[in-house]
Order: C-alpha cells, then structure tokens, then sequence
C-alpha cells in the first residue's frame, strides 16, 4: 500500500483495473485506492505481470507498506510466484469487541446501537480536526459585514449572463485580505508561526464520503469568473472523486 497523499496512513482497495496473469506496461493504470482524501489511481512502476493480487477489492484500512500485489517480469512464472509470508495485508486496527445484549431486539436496551460505516475520508476528518484543536491555538472572532454592493454586482453579472455566487466573491476577498495581510498568511508547526509565500484558498465541498477541500491556487490573481469556474470544475471531481493530489493538498487559509 503506497503513500498517495502527505496525510495517509491507510487505504481501502476499491477495485482492480487488472487482472491476475496480466501483461502491464510501467505507468498502466493498476488499482484504484481510496486514501483519506479522495480516490486514487495506483499505476505501475514497471513492466511486468501482474502475478498475485493479495488484498481483494472492498478490503478497508490496509497499513501503508502492506503488500497488496506481486509484479514480475515477463518469462516468470507467474502462476507459482512465492509469496511473502507476512502477505495479505490486514486492516491497522480490529473491529471493536462488542459485548452482545442483555435483551436482544428490545427497544432501548442498554449497549444497543447501530455500527455506521465510516469512509477513510470521514475518519481522517475527525482525526485532523481534534489534532488541530489540541495542537494549533485557536482564537474567534465575529463581525458583520454589508454584502449589499456585492449582492447588487452579482445581480448585474446575472443579466449578462455571468453566474458567480456570493461564495466566490468571498474566496476573492480572503485572498486580497491575505495579500494585504502577509503577517496573517501563515501555519503553525508546533515551534512556530511559518510565512507562506502563496496565497491558494482551501473552499469545503461536502461529499457522500465527506469534507474534502480542493484548491484554489493564487486566488488573489484571479477574477471572480475564474474563482467561480475553478470552484465548479473542482467542486464535481471532488463529488467524482476524481481530485488529483495537487488539487486538494496544502492551501494556505480555509
């Protein structure tokens, strides 16, 4: 199992794209792999063969570094490949012991509830999102603006057929803030403050696998009919789940 983004610590198979005994060339398409961000197309390194598949599609929480195929060069064979004792992969962590119910199927019994399965996504969210709050300081303020004049400019470009929403216009304001505001364009990584020197705004798009938060880079450069294209384009891979890496990694202000 490789590392396909900088936060992964595990990936689902969701399903091989080739078959056991066939030929494939370096870059071919081999798997595609859920990571905690979106799914991902695993290609080949090299030519060869595709010998064992070891970890079967729909398999969950698969450790980075696990095996979950054998490659070989073409001429071996391929039908008696030996296998690494330490294969199949197996998910990080166990399924929680659940103890069985004192009252099976009556209503409110105590332990009774119903498992809901949690995408990669959903569960490198809530990871992230305490390890922020106990990690980064955190300071709230709130303040009220007057749109009016941006709500009228929206209902200009409207008529002419040019369809922003007042979402973009905030992108667009955030990035002009930030370009002004170098000293607030910046992380924290535990010893410090870092300065960033670009200014790529994350924008949350909510999924049936979760929050994700694809890019959009040098905003403050941009017009508000490209903010507004970017933020379509990117908003439906991400519902496809089709974001490249680049697409959704890093962003300086969410």
């Amino acid at each position: 199992m490789p590392s396909l983004s900088p936060t992964m610590e595990e990936g689902n198979i969701v399903k091989w794209l080739k078959k056991e005994g066939e030929a494939v060339s370096a870059g071919d398409a081999l798997c595609e792999i859920e990571t905690d961000k979106a799914v991902v197309t695993l290609d080949a390194s090299d030519d060869g063969i595709l010998a064992k598949i070891l970890v079967e599609e729909g398999s969950k929480n698969i450790r980075l570094g696990s095996l979950i195929g054998l490659l070989v060069e073409e001429g071996e064979d391929w039908k008696n490949v030996e296998i690494p004792k330490d294969a199949p992969a197996k998910p990080s962590y166990p399924r929680p012991m659940i103890p069985p119910m004192s009252t099976p199927g009556q209503p409110n019994a105590v332990g009774t509830f119903t498992e809901i399965p949690a995408s990669n996504i959903r569960r490198v969210i809530a990871k992230r999102l305490t390890e922020s709050k106990s990690t980064v300081p955190h300071a709230y303020i709130t303040a009220d603006c007057d749109v009016g004049a941006v709500l009228k400019v929206r209902q200009s470009l409207v008529k002419d057929d040019i369809k922003v929403s007042v979402n973009d216009f905030i992108i667009k304001a955030a990035a002009v803030t930030l370009k002004q505001m170098p000293s607030v364009n910046v992380s924290w990584d535990g010893e410090g403050p870092k300065q960033l020197p670009f200014i790529d705004i994350s924008v949350a798009v909510a999924t049936d696998k979760g929050l994700i938060t694809p890019i959009i880079k040098d905003a403050a450069a941009k017009g508000i009919q490209e903010i507004a294209d970017s933020v379509k384009v990117l908003s439906k891979k991400a519902r496809d789940g089709k974001l490249l890496p680049e697409e959704y990694q890093g962003g300086s202000f969410r």
